[in-house]
């Protein structure tokens, strides 16, 4: 979609060379996610409610890392529609319920009926919990982004075969036509407006140290003031 991957298949290549011929599974980018919200729940007390402070093993934490390798399940059934806009993405959710419920009939009652509801808050961006992980999932695909930047590899979203007026404003808004700024720029505004500072502020701080990392600065549009996004 943004130009950063074909359809074949390769191996044996540079970092970037080898993502073009190959693209990104979702295993990948649900096993991210999955390292993402245990480096979270580690390094930043509190940032899953009470989940955070406790020790020994505990049936939420293994919910909720489950929900975060297997929260895109569901896109066996629906395909990947992209958080651009388009109305799809807001009427997928009973789809990929009903997968992850199907998966979710390889445990017992118990733990299944517990991931599944940290799913349901995670698709509500519900509570602490929720909000976290629907953080994290947005945040690893900047983050992926970056990487391939880094690495000589970077996307342009007028490789899309239709633009949303998403893509339009946050393109307009960024000065760019990079997806890593793009999405990032929609992502800083959506979270500072939605979710308290104890849960946005560790998301851009990583946000903020990758695109450092990778640029040697921050992105022009870093502190800019954006009106938020009406479609």
């Amino acid at each position: 979609m943004l130009g950063l991957a074909d359809s074949l298949g390769g191996s044996g290549k540079e970092v970037a060379e080898a993502f073009f011929y190959r693209g990104e599974s979702d295993l990948e980018h649900q096993a991210k996610v999955g390292w993402l919200t245990l480096a979270f729940l580690n390094n930043f007390p509190g940032f899953f409610g009470e989940l955070s402070n406790r020790s020994g093993f505990q049936p939420e934490i293994w919910s909720l890392v489950t929900v975060a390798l297997c929260h895109d399940v569901g896109e066996v059934g629906i395909g990947d529609i992209p958080d651009d806009g388009r109305p799809e993405h807001d009427s997928k959710n009973d789809t990929e319920l009903r997968v992850f419920k199907t998966l979710m009939r390889a445990f017992c009652s118990y733990n299944a009926s517990e991931a599944i509801a940290v799913f349901e808050r995670f698709q509500q961006k519900h509570s602490s919990t929720g909000a976290a992980l629907f953080m994290l999932d947005k945040l690893e695909a900047v983050l992926a982004l970056l990487f391939l930047e880094k690495h000589g590899a970077v996307g342009n979203l007028e490789n899309k075969a239709s633009l949303t007026a998403q893509d339009k404003y946050f393109m307009e808004a960024a000065e760019s036509n990079n997806p890593a700024d793009v999405w990032a720029i929609h992502f800083k505004l959506v979270v500072q407006g939605c979710f308290p500072k104890s849960l946005f502020e560790p998301i851009l701080k990583m946000m903020e140290t990758a695109f450092v990392d990778v640029r040697g600065e921050l992105p022009k549009w870093w502190d800019k003031e954006v009106p938020p996004y009406e479609k």
